[in-house]
């Protein structure tokens, strides 16, 4: 099993006037004993409205209702964390000798993958994509697709059956729709997937690959 540990801290936190806490604002910190000296830390912004949390509350209640928002997105994101870790130990070590080795394609893969699994924002929210996530939109969207050719109309949640089709997004909240929505979600997926391969594919090509590619924003979408 993976050695892996992560921690929350809480940077920020937002109230409704009722006083219930409805997004909260925090920052993971994963560590591992096999990588001492090095963490990789991961940001985000969560809706635990429904956990219903109100004045007198204290960091740890809050964590906590945090944590089981994002188990789905963290889901099977340890050995990536793990690999994040490795490269950064790596590079901490490498940069005490000389020469100074500079990454390899294999550690310019472990990046992309890590980051196109965070999920990616449809309409202004977040979506998991993880393996699961991935082929369960897939699916969604073959089958939109299908229900379009066969007739369904925009508005008709009702395409799929005799419920409203939703779809869970990383807060946990439900996004109702229709068939045509549902063929423009797995676009976004396929497009986030698309730009980071590609991003990818321009760094493992530059001689050398930039030492500081995991952590420059300006080498990915």
């Amino acid at each position: 099993m993976t050695n892996i540990h992560h921690a929350w801290g809480l940077t920020k936190y937002w109230q409704n006037p009722q006083g219930v806490v409805t997004i909260v604002e925090a920052q993971a910190v994963f560590t591992s004993s096999d990588f001492p000296g090095v963490s990789s830390i991961h940001s985000a912004r969560v809706d635990i409205s429904g956990a219903n949390i109100t004045d007198g509350f204290d960091e740890d209640v809050i964590i906590s209702a945090l944590e089981i928002a994002m188990a789905p997105t963290f889901e099977g994101a340890d050995p990536l964390h793990y690999e994040q870790l490795r490269y950064e130990y790596n590079v901490a070590n490498a940069a005490q000798e000389t020469p100074l080795v500079a990454p390899d394609e294999n550690a310019v893969t472990v990046e992309r993958n890590r980051r196109i699994s965070v999920g990616f924002t449809f309409n202004g929210k977040l979506y998991n994509f993880d393996d699961r996530s991935k082929a369960n939109i897939s699916g969604a969207t073959q089958l939109a697709f299908m229900a379009i050719v066969a007739g369904a109309q925009p508005g008709d949640l009702q395409w799929n059956g005799s419920t409203d089709f939703a779809w869970i997004a990383a807060d946990n909240s439900l996004t109702t729709m229709d068939a045509q929505t549902v063929v423009a979600f797995g676009q976004a997926a396929a497009a986030h997937e698309q730009a980071h391969i590609f991003a990818a594919r321009t760094l493992k090509d530059s001689d050398p690959i930039p030492g500081d590619f995991a952590t420059n924003e300006s080498y990915w979408p």
